[in-house]
């Protein structure tokens, strides 16, 4: 990894713990630009499209959630975090339920 690179990723790690700041308030918009910028930075970032995904389902962002939740398997296919939500909230849609 380059300096530049892991400059990037160093980067992408502080928007993802800002971005648990801002949930922890409330703050979910905040959040979600903090997880924009933390992909933006490293696009390999799993546990960001994990958690904007999460995120995005929690906002209603249905579509948007589920790919990031694929792109988050996509990169890391053992990454059962994402297997777990889209199946409980596949579960969830198909016996009417929002989440």
């Amino acid at each position: 990894m380059t300096p530049e690179q892991q400059n990037y990723f160093m980067q992408a790690q502080q928007q993802l713990q800002q971005a648990f700041k801002f949930y922890q308030q409330g703050q979910l918009d905040a959040a979600l630009e903090c997880l924009d910028k933390a992909i933006e930075l490293n696009p390999a970032y799993v546990e960001a499209y994990g958690h904007r995904g999460v995120l995005c389902l929690q906002l209603d962002k249905t579509e948007l959630a589920l790919a990031d939740l694929n792109k988050a398997v996509e990169l890391k296919p053992d990454y059962s975090d994402a297997y777990f939500t889209v199946g409980f909230h596949s579960n969830n849609w198909s016996n009417g339920m929002q989440h």
